[in-house]
Order: structure tokens, then sequence, then C-alpha cells
């Protein structure tokens, strides 16, 4: 499992890379009065509060295509970042350190998470047969 994981990440980082640009390039349009960096600063911005995120929590899914992962992760990690920016608040981090601190939190527990399951579905226990 691990290493199938692993995998995906190679095989779909350039496909992160395009949604980046494609982000980039939209916001560009939409925005055209404002300079260049500030469009690449949100965008980017969304890109790292959002969308990788919420693609990280979706690999868990492995039956998933990238665009379904990363459309249902976007709106995911829309709701783990203002769930885990709530909490972190209320322990008391200032709101400076959230654009930050979130975005690698929910990736490493992920990636955490995704690193300890078991390699295949044949290592796992399978459940006691019921006794009639």
């Amino acid at each position: 499992m691990k290493s199938a994981i692993f995998e995906k990440l190679k095989k779909e980082a350039p496909y992160l890379g395009m949604v980046l640009i494609v982000l980039i390039i939209l916001f560009k349009a939409v925005f055209f009065k404002e300079s260049f960096l500030t469009v690449l600063r949100t965008a980017f911005s969304i890109f790292w509060l959002w969308i990788l995120p919420g693609y990280a929590i979706m690999l868990y899914w492995q039956n998933l295509s990238f665009l379904e992962r990363a459309v249902a992760g976007t709106a995911v990690g829309m709701a783990v970042s203002g769930i885990g920016g709530y909490y972190l608040g209320l322990i008391g981090l200032n709101l400076k350190f959230h654009a930050a601190l979130l975005p690698i939190l929910i990736i490493g527990i992920t990636l955490a998470f995704l690193w300890k399951q078991p390699a295949s579905e044949s290592e796992e226990k399978e459940p006691a047969p019921a006794q009639e």
C-alpha cells in the first residue's frame, strides 16, 4: 500500500502542477487589473490551503481518478482547514500561523495515517464467523 500510494503521487504530481498553472491563468483572466504577483500569491494560497490538503486526504480512496480526487478533495480541504483553523484558534495559536501550519499538519497527519495502513487487504484480520 505504501509503495502504491507513493507511485500514485509520483504519477499525479505533474497533474497537481498543471492545476496550479491553470488556477494562476484563470485568476489572471478574472483579475486582469491586478498585478501578476498579487494573482500569483492568491492562486498559490488557494492551492496551498485547500487543494493540496484535500488532495492528500482523498489519497485514502485508491479507486478515484485524479479529477475526482482533486475536485472532492478541494471541498474536503476547505472544510478541514476551516474546522482545523477554528480549533487551533481555540487552543490559542495566533491567526498568522494558520496559513503555514494548517496545510503542513493536515498533509503530515494524512501521510502518517496512510503510512501505517497494512500493505494489502489480506494482511488485515478477518472477522470471526458468526456462531449460530
